[in-house]
């Protein structure tokens, strides 16, 4: 048994895939017969640090001042949307009772943090995505001792000249990398000697039964569309509002918004994890531009349809990509003026033999990585 540092998006933050996905790599690693602690790392105190000494290096000083400027304006993307309270006790009451968390650690805590673990997993969801530019992300602070990086996304399509640089640099001390994303794979692989492999995200890697688990009797008393939007448009909410109205079915919105001024009158309030995992299970339709939403979908075996989805000038669609492409359903990735025309009653069922074979290598890949490094520091 190793005694495993989990390093993943900030422990604190109130995000439904972000913390499903946290939850889903510790129970996977203590499958694996480890000893296991997600590390309350404040990503707040090195975010966008590291890439201010970059760009200090390689560009012009006015150059400099608008790019720092723009990353203030983006830290916005990284913070998570106020949610209730009554939501944030949920979210709390997990963590609590599912989740064996560490003190709250600091950037000037890193030495303090290498001594406590015999052994650290980095992953998985946006952890690598430039924006943050968050080099304990790639373990810089782990020295002889094992690591391993478990379905990093990028989250981007492309990278700059300047990202590359510094990603070379990031992964030059890795040997056991695994991304989220095909593209990520082409992206970094010219950047490092070793191999990358594509892994499952955490989510499913457990199977469709353990998510059952989660599933309470059903609360909602009308057939729903739940809709579920990281990137609000007017052009999202048109089309839901259409699509609940002409079939005749409710419309309830996770995080609350226009789409849904309904619900937000009647003061719905409370959406923890296991609420937003119900919402999906009960739902008869689901709209979202979320990945992890789409997974539950797949995983619950939901007729869906995700919206594509752009951060600034990223696009944010290669995950969805992916995932879509591993059930034969790329299909199901349109826009919002195509839900009319995409939306079939025959769309439901999924072919899971990919992600259960997938499911299989992706833990092989975990296990094996595991022990090589714990070779590797034995030798």
């Amino acid at each position: 048994m190793v005694n495993i540092g989990l390093l993943t998006l900030d422990a604190q933050i109130y995000n439904y895939g972000g913390l499903l996905q946290e939850y889903a790599l510790y129970k996977t690693l203590q499958k694996l017969g480890h000893k296991v602690e997600i590390i309350n790392y404040d990503v707040g105190s090195e975010l966008n640090t590291f890439s201010y000494k970059r760009d200090i290096k390689y560009l012009s000083i006015d150059k400099i001042v608008r790019k720092i400027a723009k990353k203030v304006s983006r830290k916005s993307h990284y913070v998570t949307k106020d949610i209730d309270l009554k939501s944030k006790y949920l979210f709390d009451s997990f963590r609590c009772e599912h989740l064996q968390i560490s003190q709250r650690y600091f950037n000037s805590d890193l030495k303090e943090i290498h001594s406590a673990y015999d052994g650290f997993v980095c992953g998985s969801d946006q952890i690598w995505n430039p924006t943050y530019n968050i080099p304990s992300f790639f373990l810089t602070f782990v020295k002889k001792k094992n690591k391993v990086i478990y379905a990093a996304s990028i989250g981007v399509s492309s990278l700059s000249r300047i990202e590359k640089k510094s990603y070379a640099v990031l992964l030059s001390d890795l040997k056991y990398i695994s991304v989220r994303e095909e593209k990520a794979k082409e992206m970094l692989s010219p950047l490092t000697s070793s191999l990358i492999q594509v892994v499952l995200d955490p989510t499913m890697i457990l199977d469709r039964e353990e998510w059952k688990k989660f599933i309470r009797k059903n609360s909602c008393q009308r057939p729903y569309v739940f809709c579920y939007f990281l990137g609000q448009s007017e052009e999202k909410s048109e089309a839901a509002q259409k699509y609940a109205k002409e079939n005749n079915l409710e419309l309830i919105a996770v995080p609350l918004d226009d789409c849904n001024q309904s619900e937000r009158e009647k003061g719905m309030e409370g959406i923890g994890p296991i609420e937003f995992l119900n919402l999906i299970y009960y739902a008869n339709f689901i709209l979202t531009d979320s990945f992890h939403a789409s997974v539950f979908s797949i995983l619950y075996g939901k007729n869906f349809r995700v919206f594509s989805r752009n951060v600034g000038s990223k696009n944010m669609d290669d995950r969805i990509h992916t995932l879509l492409k591993l059930i034969g359903r790329e299909s199901l990735l349109i826009r919002p003026k195509e839900l009319e025309t995409s939306y079939s009653n025959d769309d439901l069922g999924y072919n899971y033999f990919q992600i259960d074979e997938q499911r299989v290598q992706s833990l092989r890949w975990l296990e094996n990585a595991l022990k090589k490094e714990k070779g590797k520091e034995d030798a």
